[in-house]
């Protein structure tokens, strides 16, 4: 929901837009499929079927070379046009990488959690100096004394997009009744078995699925697979001893 705030609002204004993601094989080629197949049958309610791609690469390339990954949606050259044409790429959370940054002339950073990309960026190279604006929704990044690193880049302060048309508006409560839209947390609230859980019963993911992000998803989307994110020779990981079944009950 979040990223199609973005799509739907830039078509509704008059852009073409094109939606272009990455995803990790899990090394079974029938389950990166089905994977796919769902992501397109979501894009497709919101007739987005025929302008987004996915490009499916091996774990062993933490950089998505086009030449070597399998694509569905559209075809490389197709890709390639696209990227070629196109006014600008709005690269969320540096999900693409290079070589893929580099097929787009005009290439901006739309940072969407603040503080965490910043961080994980010290840690793993995410090629945030291969692009030309650095766009972020932290409304302190740009203010003295704030915390968060800049790494060298000027970060533009930015209100997140809303597209109204996807949300009814609600009741007005009356006079002297609390309403917000403005929340804080801090890293003692968040509970990762609760977020597990919500992706279950309310995303309706599979247990597999949900253990299989929160292992090695983050690892693949930052480009650190060569260190995190499975337990083998050279790897880096912490072991949890369960007593029960988590793929009965996540």
């Amino acid at each position: 929901m979040l990223f199609l705030q973005y799509l739907l609002g830039l078509r509704a204004l008059g852009h073409e837009v094109f939606w272009l993601d990455r995803l990790q094989s899990s090394g079974d080629r029938v389950h990166d499929h089905q994977l796919m197949d769902r992501f397109f049958k979501r894009f497709e309610r919101y007739g987005f079927r025929d302008c987004c791609a996915v490009v499916l690469y091996d774990k062993a390339d933490d950089e998505t070379n086009l030449d070597r990954a399998d694509v569905r949606g559209v075809t490389k050259e197709k890709i390639r046009e696209i990227a070629q044409s196109s006014d600008v790429l709005l690269n969320f959370c540096c999900c693409l990488r290079q070589p893929l940054l580099s097929l787009f002339k005009h290439r901006v950073l739309v940072d969407l959690d603040p503080g965490v990309l910043q961080a994980c960026a010290l840690e793993w190279d995410l090629c945030i100096h291969d692009h030309q604006i650095f766009l972020t929704v932290g409304s302190r990044m740009a203010i003295d004394g704030c915390r968060v690193p800049t790494l060298g880049v000027n970060w533009r302060s930015f209100a997140p997009f809303v597209y109204l048309p996807m949300w009814e508006p609600a009741a007005d409560p009356g006079d002297g009744k609390p309403f917000s839209s403005v929340t804080e947390w801090t890293w003692h609230t968040i509970s990762l078995h609760d977020e597990l859980e919500k992706l279950v019963r309310t995303v309706g993911f599979t247990p597999m699925d949900t253990l299989r992000i929160a292992t090695s998803g983050m690892p693949a989307f930052y480009g650190a697979t060569k260190r995190f994110g499975a337990v083998e020779p050279g790897q880096e990981a912490d072991l949890v001893l369960l007593d029960a079944d988590p793929l009965a009950d996540i």
